[in-house]
């Protein structure tokens, strides 16, 4: 998913910094002169706190957090190190990003946009992953609270919450799945217009679905 967003953002002339724990790109990406990589592990504080302290770059303008593992555990067979691993990625590594992600945009008076990526499961629940879907769901009271706090300093900070996306991801739920449901694509099309809304409008949650696929499959 974070491939297509970036993918979509500099079709559309902007100039974007991508992270992730992982040093493999697509090639395309690679090659394009506005794009900018480095490798980053968001469950660790002190390394996102550095990396937004980096000076030699463009100014920010939107952020996007899509990291996120899933389990596929129920809670009978979820033990500590799974629950802590799923919490660390969805949950804490978003709050790693929020954070000081809203901190750069204050201290640069950038009335910027947060947009974290959430799951249809963070509202429904679901029997297949419950530390996946507790993640997910924590990621609305970050969303609200970060709103609270910043209403007066301009910057937005709102939820996308995906049903199912043709990922590897959702391959792993359901290796059967159709290949006309949501696209990584669709995605990106959503996070480029949220971003280039008028600053006097906010979303909570933006839920996006599969028709009919996740009318079917919950």
């Amino acid at each position: 998913m974070g491939r297509s967003i970036a993918r979509k953002f500099l079709d559309n002339g902007f100039v974007v910094y991508g992270v992730d724990i992982s040093n493999s790109l697509p090639e395309d990406i690679q090659k394009s002169n506005s794009f900018f990589y480095q490798t980053l592990d968001v469950t660790n504080f002190s390394d996102v706190s550095n990396f937004f302290q980096q000076s030699n770059r463009e100014d920010f303008q939107c952020i996007v957090n899509c990291a996120g593992i899933l389990k596929l555990k129920n809670s009978e067979k979820t033990d500590r190190d799974d629950w802590k691993s799923t919490i660390d990625v969805n949950l804490t590594g978003s709050f790693h990003v929020a954070k000081f992600g809203t901190q750069y945009f204050r201290d640069k008076s950038i009335k910027g946009t947060i947009i974290l990526i959430g799951s249809r499961w963070g509202s429904s629940g679901t029997e297949k992953d419950c530390s996946y879907a507790s993640s997910k769901a924590g990621l609305m009271g970050l969303v609200k609270s970060l709103q609270k706090e910043n209403f007066s300093t301009g910057i937005r900070c709102m939820l996308v919450s995906p049903g199912s996306v043709l990922t590897d991801m959702s391959r792993s739920v359901d290796n059967a799945v159709e290949e006309n449901i949501l696209q990584t694509d669709d995605i990106a099309e959503l996070i480029l217009y949220i971003s280039k809304t008028s600053p006097n409008v906010i979303f909570d949650e933006i839920s996006i679905k599969a028709f009919p696929y996740d009318y079917i499959n919950l």
